[in-house]
């Protein structure tokens, strides 16, 4: 198969587009939990709280902040493993709400099909880096 063999060329054109589509996810689904106005930063926590999960103070004001600032650094490929790795944390841990403490299934109403595919785009940022069109490649 010659011809996609041929794309792999294009490889780091792939990790930015990735990367860019991953960071805005990120910051969009950050801007409620972190501005508001349902649920900021107090209703998120409160949310946390409600499904016993522990440090939900601490985790109810980290998330929304690694999810819209590190949604933008992953955008714009900087420090993009270690967001990387964080991001995967955090659909591990959401996927792991989501079917234990929800009830959820794997697809459907509020399914953690999703989050998987969020998990599996960090693991391959983290694996691969975030490629020669990034502010990593610039500065590291």
């Amino acid at each position: 198969m010659p011809y996609f063999q041929s794309l792999l060329a294009y490889t780091d054109w792939g990790l930015a587009i990735l990367r860019v589509a991953v960071g805005i996810i990120f910051v969009v689904h950050g801007i409620p939990k972190l501005f508001g106005p349902q649920p900021g930063i107090s209703g998120f926590t409160a949310w946390l709280k409600s499904m016993n999960v522990p440090l939900a103070g601490l985790f109810g004001t980290v998330v929304p902040l690694l999810e819209f600032f590190g949604g933008i650094a992953l955008a714009i490929g900087f420090l993009t493993q270690p967001l990387a790795l964080l991001f995967a944390i955090n659909m591990l841990v959401a996927s792991f709400l989501k079917k234990t403490k929800m009830g959820k299934g794997f697809t459907g109403d509020g399914g953690w099909e999703f989050d998987l595919v969020l998990l599996a785009a960090s693991l391959l940022l983290l694996v691969s880096g975030a490629g020669v069109y990034a502010l990593d490649a610039a500065i590291f």
